[in-house]
């Protein structure tokens, strides 16, 4: 009797009365009850090609996700295909009656250890002692500070010794245990088989077929998966933070320090920096960049000449998720996206106001920052930047800097007047979600548009949604007007709080950030993976930055869009299979019927 065999009769118990009794889930449900020789032949082949078919296909497909890193989204092939095998064994055994019995779990333990070969404990007990060893290898080789890696080192410790002592008694037990018996009914049943007599070799080439086939399906649900992850982790030039000397300039996953004439000064990855892969808005405050990363509502700050950076002390999880801030000598001005609030923190984390403002409360506040005597900032779903006079009062009265839309005063004023109340896009997030809150569940829930708005004079239909704004050394107001679901924006130039042009942008363009930089504006497109330098008139001046720049982020680019095309070939392989796959299943139903 052949391994599998040995695996699969474990599920199998003869009964004195000629029956057989079918256990699927082992020790854990109540066996069904087979008395016809077709159905047990049918059920038992069935129960041995998961064994065949799936623990080489399990293994392979692990070492493969485990190189390429484990996530919930490589993981979902394995449970498809678990849930198929159950809805198949359903099938199988839902006119079968049930039995009174369950395994019981010693005995089937040791037939189960009786089943692996030797080499399989030599196997475990090496792998046992390398994770051991490397449990105190890796941190030696960190260079991190042991207390921020102490946890896995230890967990990793626990899993050796826990994988010694396991294997240590496994095999103690193997001499002991009794070895799997062949089922005389299994193996009758089995030589009396219409479908194994009549057509072997067919059934024999369409079950390889179908175990090839099934590796590739999974294989390229992977392979989607993985591209696909990979695109979205690839991003444009998106937030960009300007001083005197030096524009930050986030792409993906990494940083870019460039100098007044655009060239590489610093290229590293948040990785490298010890930080999350994805950050938000950034600031300069003299060679410090501030940094916040929106997942974590986490506020990080970098010495960016000894690329040393760390948690700001007092800003963990203070805001749920995108936030926009500004960082002074003594405060730090927080706009808090999801809770719709202004927040003022000191430097040590401790909050010291917290409004949404009046008479019109924020709704999805994005980019914020001081000018002058103003705090400025862009009140998205309210379709205008407001400021506030410093120092901040408890109210929070605001004034209207710059508005979206070409309503006459008058109807300015109704359309603010039926958002001047309580419940206008309330944080019921808040209340219903409490602090872990989902962005599309609160979008749906605390936005409901009360009047439309049309866009400006001179600008495309839909751009009235303000994300970020800057100001040129002349004092004029940049904002950047999104479009539906903020992309595709307008670049707008407000001059004393009245609208005065839209710089010229192609079709394609989508600008994120917009800073002043060397006496030009600079706006970062990420559609494009491109700078661009505007003069203070408006004109596109073409990219900013060097060659060697420009080169980087197209091959940036590049990469992203080589990830695309295989994401999109691996979908198509992916279908064709599926329709192999139902070739395959009925050519093997037909040739059971011959």
């Amino acid at each position: 009797m052949g391994f599998f065999d040995k695996l699969a009769q474990v599920a199998f118990k003869d009964q004195e009365d000629g029956t057989t009794v079918y256990y699927r889930n082992g020790v854990f449900n109540k066996g069904r009850v087979i008395s016809n020789d077709d159905v047990l032949a049918r059920i038992y082949r069935h129960h041995k090609n998961i064994y065949k078919y799936g623990l080489p296909v399990g293994l392979f497909y692990g070492v493969f996700v485990g190189l390429g890193g484990v996530s919930l989204e490589s993981l979902l092939p394995l449970l498809i295909g678990t849930l198929l095998i159950y809805i198949r064994q359903w099938f199988l055994i839902r006119k079968l009656p049930i039995h009174d019995s369950k395994l019981k779990f010693k005995e089937t333990f040791r037939q189960g250890i009786q089943v692996l070969p030797k080499w399989y404990f030599y196997l475990l007990g090496i792998s046992s002692l390398m994770v051991l060893g490397l449990s105190f290898y890796l941190p030696l080789t960190s260079n991190k500070p042991l207390s921020s890696v102490s946890w896995w080192p230890i967990g990793m410790a626990v899993f050796g010794v826990v994988g010694l002592a396991l294997t240590v008694k496994l095999y103690k037990l193997r001499p002991h245990s009794k070895p799997v018996e062949a089922s005389a009914r299994i193996e009758h049943a089995l030589r009396e088989d219409n479908t194994t007599t009549e057509v072997p070799a067919v059934k024999n080439r369409l079950n390889t077929l179908a175990g090839v086939t099934i590796v590739f399906i999974l294989l390229c649900i992977y392979w989607t998966s993985n591209a696909s992850k990979g695109a979205a982790q690839i991003v444009g030039p998106s937030t960009i933070a300007a001083s005197e000397k030096y524009l930050a300039v986030d792409v993906g996953p990494q940083l870019f320090i460039l100098g007044r004439e655009g060239e590489i000064l610093t290229s590293v990855s948040y990785k490298e920096l010890g930080l999350p892969e994805l950050m938000g808005k950034m600031q300069w405050r003299g060679e410090t960049l501030y940094m916040a990363n929106a997942d974590t509502g986490r506020l990080y700050f970098c010495d960016m000449p000894e690329l040393s950076c760390g948690l700001l002390k007092g800003f963990e999880n203070m805001a749920r998720r995108v936030f926009g801030f500004y960082v002074t000598e003594d405060k730090i001005y927080i706009a808090d996206t999801a809770r719709h609030q202004l927040r003022v923190y000191d430097t040590d984390g401790n909050l010291q106001l917290s409004e949404r403002g009046s008479p019109v409360p924020l709704c999805y506040p994005n980019q914020i920052m001081q000018q002058g005597n103003y705090l400025f900032v862009a009140d998205t779903n309210n379709h205008r930047i407001v400021k506030a006079k410093l120092p901040l009062s408890d109210d929070l009265p605001l004034l209207m800097e710059a508005a979206l839309g070409n309503k006459e005063p008058d109807q300015w004023k109704q359309f603010y007047q039926r958002r001047a109340l309580p419940d206008w896009c309330s944080p019921i997030a808040d209340k219903v979600l409490g602090e872990s809150g989902n962005p599309y569940f609160e979008r749906g829930m605390d936005f409901n548009e009360r009047g439309s708005v049309l866009a400006l004079d001179g600008l495309r239909d839909g751009r009235v949604w303000p994300t970020a704004f800057s100001f040129d050394p002349n004092g004029d107001l940049w904002v950047i007007a999104g479009g539906d679901n903020l992309q595709g924006g307008d670049l707008i130039v407000f001059k004393e709080g009245q609208y005065s042009s839209r710089a010229n942008l192609s079709d394609t363009f989508d600008p994120v950030g917009v800073v002043s930089f060397m006496g030009d504006m600079i706006v970062s497109d990420q559609s494009i993976f491109r700078l661009t330098r505007f003069s203070l008139y408006g004109s596109n001046l073409g990219d900013f930055g060097s060659r060697e720049f420009n080169e980087v982020l197209q091959g940036i680019y590049h990469e992203k869009e080589n990830l695309k095309q295989q994401q999109s070939l691996a979908q198509s392989i992916l279908i064709a299979l599926v329709f192999v796959a139902f070739g395959i299943a009925i050519a093997s139903k037909m040739s059971g019927h011959k």
